[in-house]
């Protein structure tokens, strides 16, 4: 947009030289003939007050011009003429002066000016940016090899470089948070899929807890048969190595009462291993398997019991 105004203001002060420009808009043949346009609503009259009041003197200069205006000005008082005229886009084939202004003007219109979406796909971009830079090129090279020489390498600094000073580091946090963004969903995901998992384990659990408080007893009291006979007691400790250790409990037998679990992350095996190490998990384990009715079911006046994980394993 802006390459295209600053070239479209070039072509216009070539024709029109800004020290000529108020004499040329204060010519009767061509005020009147504005005047038709503006009474035809060709002119805005905010371009009409561009044109001849503007606030810093009885004449506009082409420096305050956009390119609507500077198009409607090279069109009536500059006397271009486009083969396909001013509203169609060129043939591709057709390098002249007058169709690469119109295609600044249609470029302006498809892409900013009447675009709701503001957006476009990288393939058309970067079609689009190679035909608007080689209209852009061609313009200013009719003005001077120099001044194409300026355009093209202040093109490519803009293709390459950030749109402004924190624009690069703009980038990088957004793609920072984006690839977080990606991880926290892969998280969120393999967590739903935890929780079902572990939603099954416990009924299982549940299930099995029922149908070895319900099977037969040896008639030696067996300690373990006992505590299992107590269901609540067991689930209250396999909810603590879910819950408050984040382990995911594999199963479990009896014997002694064995039971694997699985950590899903180094931070989950840190916090079981030093809950273990700092005495906590026995005690979990002695508070909630060793109850008042389990000594009264056996009784016993006291059970100790000692939690054993293997460090090699």
């Amino acid at each position: 947009m802006r390459g295209g105004l600053a070239l479209l203001r070039e072509v216009f002060d070539a024709i029109h030289p800004p020290a000529n420009l108020p004499a040329v808009l204060g010519n009767p043949t061509i005020k009147s003939k504005l005047q038709t346009l503006r009474r035809n609503r060709v002119l805005t009259y905010p371009e009409w007050d561009c044109l001849y009041n503007p606030p810093s003197g009885a004449y506009g200069k082409s420096s305050d011009f956009d390119v609507t205006l500077l198009c409607k000005l090279l069109r009536e008082i500059c006397n271009l003429t486009p083969s396909t005229g001013w509203d169609n886009l060129p043939n591709s084939t057709d390098h002249s002066r007058e169709a690469d202004v119109v295609r600044v003007k249609f470029y302006r219109n498809t892409i900013y000016g009447h675009n709701h979406r503001m957006e476009i796909t990288n393939a058309d971009f970067e079609k689009l940016w190679m035909e608007i830079s080689e209209a852009l090129l061609r313009i200013a090279d009719r003005i001077s090899r120099a001044k194409r020489d300026e355009w093209k390498k202040s093109i490519e600094n803009l293709f390459r470089d950030p749109l402004t000073p924190d624009a690069k580091e703009y980038v990088s946090e957004l793609r920072l948070r984006y690839k977080k963004d990606l991880e926290t969903k892969d998280e969120i995901e393999k967590l739903i899929e935890k929780v079902d998992q572990n939603a099954c384990e416990l009924e299982e659990i549940k299930l099995l807890l029922l149908q070895t408080s319900l099977q037969n007893r040896p008639k030696a009291i067996d300690f373990w048969d006992v505590v299992c006979a107590f269901k609540k007691t067991l689930e209250m400790l396999l909810e603590y190595l879910k819950t408050k250790l984040g382990v995911v409990v594999q199963g479990f037998r009896q014997g002694s009462l064995i039971i694997t679990v699985s950590c899903s992350s180094l931070e989950v095996l840190e916090a079981l291993w030093k809950d273990y190490r700092r005495g906590h998990l026995n005690e979990v384990v002695q508070d909630t398997l060793v109850t008042a009715e389990v000594l009264k079911e056996i009784n016993l006046s006291e059970v100790k019991l000692m939690t054993i994980i293997s460090e090699d394993e």
